[in-house]
């Protein structure tokens, strides 16, 4: 598949008293649609990335997806996003660390139409535990996820109602690290790194409504493009699209694509 990059319009409305910058972004598309769109608070802007916090905008259907807000850093051929979630966690930490409950996958792609997609996720102790100490019984199976997603228009598409199927991969797991019945960390442990690749076809665009931090791309020469240009091209399907394989030496259970109930609840594909 050809990765074409180029510079979409950028649209300015000025319908309020302070105008919105509406533009887009690229990311990696685990929740099988692109009819999402967000709100972002531009944090920082050069010309090589662009840093954001994101929020889903009125017209998506949360029911879906999750609501937390996420922090993206996107440049021509990457992008990151990192967020922090609240697990079930039986540990009592003298020793707590920031970054216990954080998640931070990172994306990215090659000029190259050889070069395949590749993504590194990394989990904080207490995130990286909640799949470091799961099993599963049965034989390897696909397991299918189906909802109804309700979505707003936006740029080219009008609203309506879709159905989205994704295939999950379910692999048996027997071999937990031995601390999981433990009442605290060992001292050794500090995460959990895991990677994968996936399929240009998984690439998606969102559009982002800039509601805060404009004068920051307005500031930085080039800064701008980073959101609305280098997008790989390419299309998430709608319904059987294939799971991305993650491997590593905390391999999950699922291997499945990083963000099956929401961008800001990347870490579910992985432990539901």
């Amino acid at each position: 598949i050809a990765i074409m990059y180029f510079t979409l319009p950028i649209t300015l409305f000025a319908a309020s008293a302070s105008a919105q910058l509406t533009t887009s972004i690229w990311a990696f598309n685990g929740i099988g649609t692109e009819k999402v769109g967000f709100y972002g608070s531009v944090v920082n802007a050069n010309s090589t990335h662009t840093t954001l916090v994101l929020v889903y905008d009125n017209g998506t259907d949360t029911t879906n997806y999750g609501t937390a807000a996420q922090t993206w850093t996107i440049g021509p051929t990457f992008w990151e996003q990192s967020t922090t979630h609240r697990y079930a966690n039986h540990r009592t930490e003298s020793d707590s660390q920031p970054d216990d409950e954080k998640y931070k996958l990172r994306c990215e792609v090659q000029t190259s139409t050889d070069a395949i997609p590749t993504c590194t996720a990394s989990y904080g102790r207490v995130a990286g535990a909640a799949f470091q100490c799961q099993t599963g019984d049965g034989p390897e199976r696909t397991v299918f996820f189906t909802r109804t997603h309700t979505y707003s228009g936006r740029g080219t598409y009008s609203a309506g109602v879709e159905t989205i199927v994704q295939a999950f991969t379910v692999k048996p797991r027997s071999d937990t690290a031995d601390w999981c019945d433990q009442d605290t960390f060992p001292a050794t442990y500090t995460g959990t790194v895991t990677s994968g690749t996936f399929a240009h076809s998984d690439i998606g665009t969102y559009q982002v409504v800039i509601t805060a931090g404009q004068e920051k791309l307005n500031a930085t020469t080039g800064a701008s493009a980073t959101l609305s240009s280098a997008q790989p091209t390419g299309s998430q399907a709608q319904s059987g699209s294939a799971a991305a394989t993650f491997t590593g030496a905390a391999a999950p259970m699922k291997t499945v694509g990083p963000a099956v109930v929401g961008l800001g609840a990347a870490m579910a594909a992985f432990v539901l």
